[in-house]
């Protein structure tokens, strides 16, 4: 967007603007501030907002995006880690029950299972699997594993 206009007696023409909003229009008049050290570098008075609001706009979904990956990576990293140093206990399944997570129209299912120790019955939940394979044949009161950390039990990874 190039524009004309005068500041002191002196006329300046074809100025750039870095910033286009929809309501600049070619005859149309706009306001511009002027900076007096640099009168050639006119700036729009919401140009200011109207950045921070895209800019920042486009960081918040990347940051949204980086969060969503690293929560992945780590919770892969744990997984990881608690089958091989965890240990493995064999939770009996109590329910398999929808949860609120659809992947491409298919609802997920969460497992139910709980463990039982010495007196002390520990309950624990699966994340969402949208794998029907995964669940093929598993019906309540069946067996399966669960990797715990021996020294924390809410740590733990429901196998399926």
């Amino acid at each position: 967007m190039y524009i004309d206009y005068r500041y002191h007696g002196r006329r300046y023409t074809n100025i750039r603007l870095d910033t286009y909003t929809p309501s600049m229009q070619i005859g149309k008049k706009i306001k511009i501030l002027i900076n007096p050290q640099a009168p050639a570098n006119p700036t729009i008075p919401s140009a200011g907002i109207l950045n921070l609001a895209i800019w920042g706009g486009i960081g918040l979904v990347f940051t949204i995006l980086g969060s969503i990956f690293l929560k992945y990576v780590f919770a892969d990293r744990g997984r990881r880690r608690l089958k091989k140093t965890g240990r493995q206990v064999t939770a009996i399944v109590s329910a398999i029950t929808d949860s609120h997570v659809t992947l491409n129209g298919v609802v997920g299912k969460i497992i139910e299972c709980y463990y039982e120790e010495a007196d002390e019955r520990y309950h624990f939940e699966s994340a969402p699997v949208f794998n029907s394979t995964a669940l093929h044949g598993l019906n309540v009161g069946d067996t399966i594993y669960v990797y715990v950390d021996p020294n924390n039990y809410s740590h733990y990874y429901v196998e399926v």
